[in-house]
């Protein structure tokens, strides 16, 4: 699209001022639909907690989608400014903002509130840009300046109250609730109701188990339970992250500690659809004893356990 910007004038016999305005324009919108956008949402849910990494934030899934084939605009120097050559500063932080989409990958979440932030930049610069080209070309351009004025220092206030809020809010439910009683959490807090099951399962595991592994893997557990993994393979996904090879040294592992545990999320329904030899070894072998929070406790079928 940037390259099209810069052959449009020779390739559609337009003058290079009509080809500014209308980017002008295209900038002006861009900026306020990127950050109306992004500030609506921490506006109307900057209250509501992030309880799980899966949560965005400030439709940053929608300005990965929409917004990113428009990042170009901030290359586009404005007319009237003081100097004809892309700054370094907006090239990098036209790249920084590309690279931060990145982080969609491999699952968009919350790391995406941190990714978009560019954009934000980004949309400031451009509503700056179109400020500088359309105030030459408005009439009233003194009014035109003084509106424009106005509206820059709007869209200041716009993201820093979205954040205060939600600043705000979390600092509240920090001061209301618990640190976690663990190794470690004493910075975490949760509310009664969520911090039940956490406590309950780390007791079983410090009562029941001399290591566990988990389906999907939650890393936490070993740090707040002071219980060592059986292998340093030690990922989330795994079904899907490690090799068959790298499932089956955590199997060998497993079968060497008559201690051991494991905890799972639906087993039944994963163990016949996913083709994993770690995941199958879990249901030939390891048994329902309890379940804590939507997690599912096995031991070894050969042993018995405190309840």
């Amino acid at each position: 699209m940037y390259v099209g910007y810069l052959r449009a004038p020779q390739a559609l016999g337009l003058d290079q001022s009509q080809v500014q305005r209308a980017v002008a324009w295209l900038k002006l919108v861009f900026a306020v639909v990127v950050l109306l956008t992004a500030c609506s949402d921490y506006l109307l849910r900057g209250t509501v907690p992030l309880n799980s990494g899966m949560n965005i934030r400030g439709h940053s899934d929608l300005l990965v989608a929409y917004a990113t084939p428009f990042l170009w605009l901030m290359l586009v120097i404005p007319s009237g400014a003081s100097v004809l050559v892309v700054p370094f500063s907006r090239t990098l932080l036209c790249l920084a903002a590309i690279l931060g989409t990145l982080q969609i990958i491999p699952t968009a979440g919350s790391q995406l509130e941190l990714g978009t932030f560019p954009f934000l930049l980004v949309a400031l610069i451009c509503f700056h840009d179109a400020s500088v080209t359309l105030r030459g070309v408005l009439p009233s351009s003194r009014a035109f300046s003084r509106v424009f004025a106005l509206a820059q220092i709007l869209l200041l206030l716009l993201p820093i109250v979205g954040i205060a809020e939600s600043a705000q809010a979390a600092h509240k439910r920090f001061t209301a609730y618990e640190p976690l009683p663990f190794l470690g959490a004493s910075q975490m807090r949760l509310n009664q109701e969520e911090a039940a099951p956490y406590v309950s399962l780390v007791n079983f595991l410090k009562g029941n188990c001399d290591t566990f592994f988990g389906y999907p893997g939650v890393n936490s557990l070993y740090f707040w339970s002071g219980i060592g993994p059986p292998t340093p393979l030690n990922a989330t996904h795994w079904t899907r992250l490690l090799s068959s090879i790298q499932q089956r040294s955590i199997v060998n592992a497993l079968s060497m500690h008559p201690g051991a545990c494991v905890f799972t999320v639906d087993l039944k329904g994963s163990a016949s659809t996913v083709n994993s030899p770690l995941l199958q070894y879990i249901a030939d072998d390891f048994r329902e004893v309890d379940k804590i929070g939507g997690y599912e406790l096995r031991v070894s079928k050969h042993r018995q356990v405190q309840r």
